[in-house]
């Protein structure tokens, strides 16, 4: 949109937008309404605006989203480093050696 050569930073931006439209239910952008290829173009590449993340959202959610919707591709957090944010951990490793051994158990009691 803004005439420079698109990478894996412009990937992480979609996919931020992408996470963003899942958590809220609405799409990005929506408070500008419909618009056309031009609205798009100044709304993206020129106008220097963020897609808005609600208040609501957890802080690690809004922590996350900040860094992929970073708009200077050289600030923008890589692929890599965002695996590894708060915000994707859904257990701890303490509660993830739990499970296992609870498997690990209940498994060994059907045998």
């Amino acid at each position: 949109m803004m005439g420079m050569v698109l990478d894996y930073g412009a990937d992480v931006w979609a996919f931020g937008c992408t996470v963003l439209e899942m958590l809220t239910g609405e799409r990005v952008w929506s408070e500008f309404g419909k618009l056309d290829w031009e609205g798009w173009k100044t709304l993206i590449g020129e106008s220097g605006i963020v897609p808005h993340i609600p208040d609501y959202l957890s802080e690690k959610a809004k922590d996350f989203l900040t860094k992929y919707l970073e708009r200077d591709p050289d600030k923008r957090w890589s692929v890599d480093s965002l695996l590894k944010n708060e915000f994707l951990k859904w257990i701890d490793e303490e509660e993830e050696e739990e499970i296992y051994e609870e498997e690990a158990e209940e498994a060994y009691e059907e045998d």
